[in-house]
């Protein structure tokens, strides 16, 4: 699993060495892969303080990874919050990592490597946003090859939009189920 500091040193030796921006935030997304799921997150360094506010926030009523997969927290029932109640030791993501949930996660690599922020603070805020989209639809045929496109999964009997990750020549990356991952 890859370090905050070298995805940050990736970006910038293939921005400097001329790298087409969309295959920099593919390799940015790959670096990434393994890295923490954490509902409501967009990018910030994982750590128990900063998992406990987002357990706080969503635990038990969203997603329950917050506090399932970190050992140094829990939720207190009494208080209706999470605490912290050990550190990173023996944590598999004890380096420093990012943590993000879907929406944080294509928000955070676009930022980093483009330095443009997407609006909406959900995946259908995202979506819905015509600012952030120079071109919408529907992927037919494949990804095109050699670009980079925002994947949106709309849940049609919810009516809502569910998820979003990247696709590139073929491949996806996206967060979910605990963890950052790569499908190809």
């Amino acid at each position: 699993m890859n370090s905050v500091s070298y995805v940050d040193n990736l970006i910038t030796q293939l921005k400097n060495s001329g790298v087409p921006l969309d295959v920099v935030a593919w390799k940015a997304a790959l670096a990434c892969v393994g890295w923490p799921y954490v509902y409501g997150a967009v990018g910030e360094e994982c750590k128990p303080a900063k998992r406990a506010q987002y357990g706080t926030k969503f635990y038990p009523k969203d997603h329950t990874t917050i506090v399932t997969k970190c050992k140094a927290i829990s939720w207190d029932a009494g208080s209706q919050t999470c605490k912290v109640t050990g550190n990173c030791s023996g944590c598999k993501w004890n380096l420093p990592v990012r943590m993000f949930d879907c929406r944080g996660f294509t928000r955070k690599i676009l930022q980093m490597v483009y330095g443009w922020t997407l609006m909406g603070g959900t995946v259908g805020g995202q979506w819905n946003d015509a600012k952030n989209w120079k071109a919408k639809g529907e992927i037919a045929n494949g990804i095109p090859a050699d670009t980079l496109v925002c994947l949106f999964v709309y849940n049609s009997s919810k009516k809502n939009w569910q998820h979003t990750g990247f696709g590139f020549n073929e491949e996806t990356c996206e967060c979910s189920s605990g963890v950052q991952h790569f499908t190809s």
